[in-house]
């Protein structure tokens, strides 16, 4: 089996307690969660590609994944640095290529119109939900300064809150960040590459906004990242250019980030993943030139039905895996990626993607799921069966939260959601 491009790797696959894989449980109660764990230092940097690892040749970044080998032998997986986008080709096709995806992107930019459209009709102008109190998650670039740092304020009073998972069910777990991290570690097998994929990172998400909000008085609403923005160069984005009012940039020649305001931010899950606990990136803007332009994105948003499109999201070249793969670092590891709030940004884009393209036919789109493609990945980290995906389907996180059934985060204004995008 070849799994190919920036590959979010599964620690669910290949965590090893005294050597032994762990395989983490669908959350069922307190019985059924994931003991603590410590992970093995060889194990996390195999997988996360760290330097001095014998499989990744000193770079520490995005990989393609050639072959998938046993569980509990996590350096036997044979790694391949990422191919790079070829300059020679993209210079002597640039104005064709520049032509084409402008047309993209226009007509990308009618379909967010439309989506506009058809999302405020369908508010009154009272209500729970209404024209007038719907919340906008803006891009990053769009925010104000005052904006952004009252966001990365936020973020840090989260980060500084005490945790509320009970020890017995992971003793890493330091602070309230700590408790997403779980949250997201102890559902993995089931919420990634499975017909639960947009409706249970929309509510986890969700629940971060309101976190961000309830508990740290945070003004605004959660913000987006357009990945078409800056593919030649991410450090000039203004979401990654080393200001006070980013979220910090590259790593450096060990992978930490050196920059911005979490610069000093020390990861408690996993333990041993990265020199100091730190932040780690890694960025490969190759990945988003290739997989995610214009043109890429276009073909994904006009697909006809809730099957092929997930099936294109969620494969190796579609914005889930790219989004993710191109930052590198903490974000190939697939459990413990949302430690870095780069996550975070990445499942708003995820899920303003799915409610533009539900949007364009609200009748035909608006519950629907996938709930049988069968992807390869899941045989290949061994997440078993495809789980339950139905309106009636619990979303389950962990203690700290309660459940929430599939068709109340259906509709972004819907049940206790009130968003758009911008």
């Amino acid at each position: 089996m070849i799994l190919n491009k920036a590959l979010l790797l599964s620690l669910t696959a290949t965590c090893a307690v005294h050597g032994a894989a762990l395989a983490m449980p669908q959350l069922q109660g307190l019985d059924s969660l994931v003991k603590p764990v410590t992970d093995t230092v060889e194990t996390v940097k195999q997988i996360a590609g760290l330097p001095g690892t014998s499989t990744d040749g000193g770079k520490f970044g995005p990989k393609w994944i050639n072959d998938v080998a046993r569980r509990d032998k996590p350096e036997a997986v044979h790694q391949a640095q990422a191919k790079p986008v070829d300059d020679g080709d993209r210079r002597r096709d640039a104005p064709q290529l520049e032509s084409r995806q402008s047309g993209s992107r226009q007509k990308l930019a009618e379909m967010h119109g439309t989506y506009r459209r058809n999302t405020l009709a369908q508010l009154s102008d009272r209500g729970k939900c209404n024209k007038n109190n719907i919340a906008v998650r803006k891009e990053w670039g769009n925010m104000s300064r005052k904006e952004r740092l009252d966001f990365i304020a936020a973020v840090k009073c989260l980060q500084s809150k005490p945790s509320q998972t009970p020890q017995n069910i992971d003793r890493r777990a330091k602070n309230r960040w700590d408790d997403f991290t779980v949250a997201h570690v102890v559902n993995t097998n089931q919420i990634h590459w499975s017909g639960l994929m947009f409706p249970w990172h929309r509510n986890y998400i969700h629940k971060l906004e309101q976190e961000l909000r309830d508990v740290c008085g945070y003004p605004g609403y959660l913000p987006w990242h357009n990945y078409m923005n800056n593919q030649d160069n991410l450090e000039n984005n203004p979401l990654f250019d080393g200001t006070d009012t980013s979220i910090g940039g590259n790593g450096g020649s060990n992978g930490c980030i050196t920059n911005g305001p979490f610069k000093d931010y020390k990861i408690n899950i996993p333990e041993n993943a990265t020199p100091g606990q730190c932040l780690s990136r890694a960025f490969d803007s190759s990945f988003l030139q290739r997989d995610l332009n214009p043109d890429a994105l276009l073909d994904l948003q006009t697909k006809p039905d809730i099957a092929s499109y997930h099936k294109q999201f969620e494969a190796q070249n579609g914005p889930h895996v790219i989004g993710h793969g191109s930052i590198g670092g903490l974000q190939n590891l697939i459990l413990y990626s949302c430690q870095d709030v780069y996550f975070f940004f990445q499942h708003a884009s995820v899920d303003r993607l799915w409610a533009i393209w539900a949007a364009q036919d609200f009748k035909n789109r608006a519950n629907a799921l996938d709930q049988n493609t069968d992807f390869d990945e899941r045989h290949a980290y061994n997440f078993g069966p495809l789980p339950e995906a139905n309106l009636d389907t619990e979303l389950k996180l962990s203690p700290p939260w309660g459940n929430t059934k599939i068709r109340d985060i259906m509709s972004p204004t819907g049940g206790d959601l009130c968003y758009m995008y911008d």
